[in-house]
């Protein structure tokens, strides 16, 4: 179809404009105009045409994420796409201001206003994880350093256990009784065992929770303590991740109306740069509109049929010309299959392409 041979956006929100504009062209001239030049000047600037491209490769769903956001259903997988997004809007914008002052004026008004949303795109940076997981309750949303509370229980469940051996270390070396033992089981945690075969008087600050036949089990206070914090960190890191997450949320949503803003904007410039490309690779020009009954089209070709033809094969190209006065109508004759139907569709594609302020093939 058309919408598949004319459309190159890089973004989703890209292709649904392309596919909107070809379901509702425009019917006044000043806005395929300004579509037409600032069509024009991103074809004499292939530099940021190409930047453009390459920045709007990394800018997903915006307002797919807008949805998401507004319902409270985003997965950590939506907030990286969205902190990527978010960091691509700068050079995008860039791409199309940072050239000379011959920018035309549909691009400076599309940029004028927007909103990159900066202060979402650093906390997101700072704050999430570069590969977090599917789902918030799987844990391991957020960077270290991001939050203290969250670094020491990450701390505890990751190195938890080694700190409770150090800890045995302390009361061997403090108590002389280097056969001092660490255990663990899931009625009492953990504790030191001392065997009676190895006898010793344990630590006054020791407490017996275990008689058995050949040895004794302790807690300590310090240890008990311990037992707390690692058992009890992860469950904790749990809750604290995703109160962190919910709050970056709600923050996020009070801008939703400014994302979608930006969305729009990413459209119009993918749109933009999809029919600079388009112009480029397969030789359309610039059509001239007016408010006149004059179809004059030279060399026309069939946007949709010149890009199914073997290689090194071309379309013959025609001329089509119908006014009000002289030549109204057109008489077409042939055999089947001779290009009867597909010079009619020739003319309307390009017109309908015209009025979508797209460069046309003629």
């Amino acid at each position: 179809t058309l919408r598949h041979v004319i459309d190159s956006t890089q973004t989703p929100m890209g292709g649904r404009l392309l596919e909107e504009r070809l379901r509702n062209p425009w019917r006044e001239l000043a806005p395929i105009q300004e579509t037409q030049d600032a069509i024009a000047w991103l074809i004499a600037h292939p530099e940021n045409r190409k930047k453009l491209r390459e920045t709007l490769s990394g800018v997903y769903d915006l307002e797919r994420l807008s949805t998401r956001i507004a319902l409270n259903r985003t997965s950590p997988r939506d907030m990286l796409s969205l902190r990527q997004s978010l960091a691509a809007l700068p050079p995008v914008k860039s791409a199309i201001t940072s050239s000379d002052a011959d920018t035309p004026r549909v691009l400076r008004s599309i940029t004028e206003h927007w909103d990159d949303l900066g202060d979402h795109a650093a906390t997101l940076q700072q704050a999430l994880a570069d590969d977090p997981p599917q789902f918030i309750t799987e844990g391991g949303l957020f960077k270290q350093g991001y939050n203290a509370e969250l670094d020491e229980l990450l701390d505890l469940v990751e190195h938890g256990e080694n700190r409770v051996k150090a800890l045995l270390d302390e009361e061997q070396k403090a108590s002389g009784i280097s056969k001092l033992k660490l255990g663990y089981n899931r009625v009492f945690g953990y504790y030191f065992e001392l065997s009676k075969a190895v006898g010793g008087t344990p630590p006054e600050h020791f407490i017996r929770r275990q008689t058995l036949a050949n040895a004794e089990r302790y807690i300590t206070e310090e240890l008990k303590e311990y037992e707390e914090k690692i058992l009890g960190a992860e469950e904790k890191m749990l809750v604290i991740e995703q109160r962190i997450y919910a709050d970056i949320i709600a923050h996020i949503s009070r801008s939703l109306s400014s994302l979608l803003r930006d969305a729009a904007v990413v459209a119009r410039i993918d749109c933009l740069q999809s029919f600079a490309r388009l112009a480029c690779e397969r030789r359309y020009v610039r059509p001239v509109l007016d408010d006149g009954k004059l179809i004059d089209i030279r060399q026309g070709r069939h946007p949709v049929i010149e890009t199914l033809l073997p290689v090194g094969e071309e379309y013959v190209p025609n001329d089509v010309m119908l006014d009000d006065k002289e030549q109204q109508i057109m008489m077409i004759t042939g055999p089947n299959m001779s290009g009867k139907s597909a010079l009619l569709r020739q003319t309307a594609l390009i017109i309908l392409m015209a009025q979508m302020g797209s460069f046309v093939p003629a």
